[in-house]
């Protein structure tokens, strides 16, 4: 079997999950609520908030399932609306200018709000659940952790990345984050639909 058979599923299962969670979506955020904040308590912070993340996730996505299974919510079912909040999320994000950040005084800032509802928000619940029924449970995990890894690689170099990207660097990241996590949407959504047919 070619190598990237075998890589697919992980490769497709990685990308909504990680739009969902939006590392790059609240980077400039996290940099302004970290602002001035003695460098090892930010870099544990963001160790905090990215294992909480996951377990936040993973907790999820064993309850998720078990409620709808007691609710009679279908894989497919889960599918079409899940696509179809993604999409307005997408839509919603790519339209409207982006929700004001909390000042930092007003906010702990470890495991709320980073892990939640930043990370582990509603969108990046509802793709977990999504994923299981698209990929079963190893990939779902699998990407779970990577995703969590990921993030917080990223919000670990968070300073660095600012200077890099600038402001409209980092706008124009999220904004293509989100016309692709569009389009899985809609191939969810798509997936849903035939198998109710």
């Amino acid at each position: 079997m070619p190598i990237y058979a075998i890589l697919r599923p992980y490769i497709l299962s990685f990308i909504p999950l990680f739009i969902a969670m939006g590392s790059f979506d609240f980077l400039p955020m996290v940099l302004a609520m970290t602002r001035g904040m003695d460098e090892a308590k930010r870099k544990k912070a963001m160790r905090e908030g990215a294992a909480a993340a996951g377990l936040i996730l993973v907790t999820f996505l064993f309850i998720g399932k078990a409620v709808f299974l007691v609710l009679g919510v279908t894989d497919s079912d889960f599918l079409v609306a899940g696509g179809l909040l993604l999409l307005v999320l997408s839509i919603k994000a790519l339209l409207l200018d982006p929700d004001k950040p909390l000042p930092a005084a007003a906010l702990e800032f470890g495991i709320v709000p980073l892990a939640t509802p930043l990370l582990a928000g509603p969108a990046a619940m509802a793709t977990t659940v999504i994923l299981l029924s698209s990929y079963g449970l190893l990939v779902t995990l699998a990407s779970i952790l990577l995703n969590c890894l990921v993030s917080w690689m990223i919000l670990d170099q968070s300073p660095r990345l600012g200077r890099f990207f600038g402001e409209r660097g980092t706008q124009a990241l999220s904004k293509l984050s989100y016309i692709l996590l569009a389009s899985i949407a809609v191939m969810m959504i798509r997936h849903g639909v035939q198998m109710l047919l």
